[in-house]
C-alpha cells in the first residue's frame, strides 16, 4: 500500500483564521491497483504554533483506515511545510 498523490486540492472557506480546510482526491496503490477516493482535511495551528492535521476519507476503501490516515497526515504536513497549500 502506497500513497501516490493528493490531487485536485481546493480550499474551503473557514471563518476561523487559525484553521485551514481543504478537499481533494487521494490516490493509493493497494494490492497492485490504483484507487482514488475523495478526502477532506483540516490544518489547525494552536496559539503556540503547534500544527494539528485532521483527515477524513469520504469514499470507501478496501484497506484498514489507520495506515491510510497516517500516510495522508504525513503528506498533508509535507505539502504545508513546503508551502504548497495556500
Amino acid at each position: 500500500m502506497e500513497l501516490i498523490d493528493i490531487r485536485d486540492i481546493k480550499t474551503s472557506e473557514v471563518s476561523v483564521y487559525y484553521r485551514m480546510q481543504y478537499t481533494g482526491n487521494a490516490i493509493f496503490e493497494i494490492g497492485g491497483k490504483e484507487t482514488e477516493t475523495p478526502i477532506s482535511f483540516i490544518i489547525e495551528i494552536s496559539p503556540l504554533g503547534e500544527k494539528k492535521v485532521f483527515v477524513k476519507i469520504l469514499g470507501s476503501v478496501d484497506y484498514p483506515l489507520i495506515p491510510l490516515l497516517r500516510l495522508l497526515k504525513e503528506r498533508v504536513m509535507k505539502l504545508y511545510n513546503d508551502g504548497l497549500l495556500v
